[in-house]
């Protein structure tokens, strides 16, 4: 068993396509496919299901998944042992949801490269149940997230810390002493994220145990966005502290008064339990604890 066929594996597993792996590791399609079918053979398991143009694995070659990783990633690392340097280096593949990735990762990123430039990064948006089967079959290396902690068995937390969920408006708006409740928040207009995020679920649930709800008149993903919105007085928002941090110091946007609306989130950083720990994992973990904690 060779290390390049292992690559070239684990290439068809992440493109999920024969053409797409050879076109990113300069072969032939003719001859990821000779690869492929050695292996299967060596290994004397069928690795891919082949329906039309649809290639996914099967279970031998999701269980192959994880062992060709650590093949590949020792070999690398064995391979940098001869090298001057001993800076961390190499592909690190992050998954993260949007609210993370337009708020808190252009910070860690750039003190990332500033601090590791042979490190490469990947970045992957995941919605849903993405952000569990992604790391199940090693398509990222990392998931961070933003949600209730992850309790399974088949991940490992590495760093978690709670952020508040606040109802916000433009700053000056209403009065910073005014206590709202739920029968006058059913009466403004709400710029919301999509059905399915927890902070949406949140207040969606709370008005609903007290005989209410809004129909907001713009749901984004974006909270960004919807954070500049919200500071021109186009409506009202609930989201989590850090998205709108900045908009909040620089005096663009005010916290109002809800009492009994009182949810937090957990910004959550994990990953597979059988992932083996590249250096790149390593100071990216290092990093969220020394600039998130």
């Amino acid at each position: 068993m060779e290390i390049r066929t292992l690559t070239t594996f684990l290439k068809v597993a992440e493109t999920q396509s024969f053409t797409q792996a050879a076109a990113l590791l300069g072969y032939s399609q003719s001859a990821v496919t000779i690869q492929i079918r050695q292996l299967e053979k060596e290994l004397q398991v069928q690795l891919f299901d082949r329906i039309g143009k649809q290639v996914s694995l099967t279970d031998k070659g999701r269980q192959l998944l994880v062992y060709a990783h650590t093949i590949v990633d020792t070999a690398e690392q064995a391979s940098a042992l001869g090298q001057s340097s001993s800076e961390p280096e190499g592909l690190l593949r992050i998954g993260t949801v949007d609210s993370l990735a337009t708020t808190l990762f252009p910070r860690l990123l750039c003190q990332l490269h500033q601090r590791y430039p042979r490190i490469r990064v990947e970045m992957h948006i995941l919605i849903g149940t993405e952000i569990t089967t992604a790391p199940r079959q090693n398509q990222v290396d990392v998931v961070f997230t933003v949600a209730q902690p992850m309790a399974s068995h088949e991940f490992l937390s590495v760093f978690e810390s709670w952020s508040p969920l606040k109802l916000i408006a433009a700053a000056g708006r209403f009065s910073p002493n005014h206590r709202f409740s739920p029968q006058e928040l059913a009466n403004e207009d709400f710029i919301l994220t999509e059905l399915r995020h927890s902070y949406r679920d949140y207040f969606d649930q709370w008005l609903l145990n007290h005989g209410q709800k809004v129909d907001p008149i713009m749901t984004l993903t974006n909270p960004q966005i919807i954070v500049d919105l919200v500071s021109r007085g186009l409506g009202l928002s609930y989201l989590p502290e850090y998205t709108f941090q900045s908009a909040l110091k620089d005096g663009r946007i005010g916290v109002l008064n809800v009492p009994g609306l009182e949810f937090s989130d957990c910004i959550q950083l994990f990953h597979h339990r059988d992932k083996h720990i590249t250096a790149p994992m390593q100071a990216f973990f290092d990093l969220v604890k020394e600039l998130l904690a």
